[in-house]
């Protein structure tokens, strides 16, 4: 992010570079709970829950079908953490995706419906939060076989053009 400007204005020239009206700057502060003051204040000012809520709402400025966060909950106290869950889960509700990259067991076991652990780049295991709990322990980093895996459901929200995943079994 540029930190010189403001939040409103990165909001702006985002809108802007998008082709968006500008009232969309005013409902994405809203959205993400920037008071009108914070959304004035220089971005080298913010406190990381602040940038991480600006950067949320520049993801959103477009009215994405699907949104991709890596950690959003990095650096939030308890309060912006249940905000952050209403926020994507009612983005959910709308039939809309949300893949999130989280490292925090507890929060993925919260806020996930269907789960996709890999590691050093592979599919370790894929499924429910339910199916996953239920299951037995896979070993870190071993490749797991499609069998093994199974096929992963995906939600009927999920967009057609996400709805066979490379690693899907489907043709």
């Amino acid at each position: 992010m540029i930190t010189g400007r403001t939040g409103r204005e990165i909001l702006a020239v985002a809108a802007d570079t998008m082709g968006l009206p500008r009232t969309r700057v005013d409902e994405m502060i809203e959205l993400v709970s920037l008071t009108p003051t914070e959304a004035k204040r220089r971005v080298r000012n913010y406190s990381l829950p602040m940038r991480q809520r600006l950067g949320i709402a520049t993801a959103l400025l477009g009215d994405p079908k699907v949104l991709i966060l890596d950690e959003p909950a990095n650096g939030l106290d308890p309060v912006g953490i249940r905000s952050m869950r209403d926020l994507l889960t009612g983005f959910a509700s709308q039939g809309r995706t949300v893949l999130l990259s989280l490292h925090l067991l507890h929060e993925i076991e919260v806020i996930a419906d269907d789960l996709v652990v890999i590691g050093n780049g592979k599919i370790v295991a894929a499924g429910t939060k339910y199916e996953l709990l239920a299951a037995p322990r896979i070993t870190p980093y071993a490749p797991v076989s499609a069998e093994q895996v199974g096929s992963l459901q995906l939600s009927s929200s999920m967009p057609d053009e996400f709805s066979a995943p490379p690693w899907s079994t489907e043709t």
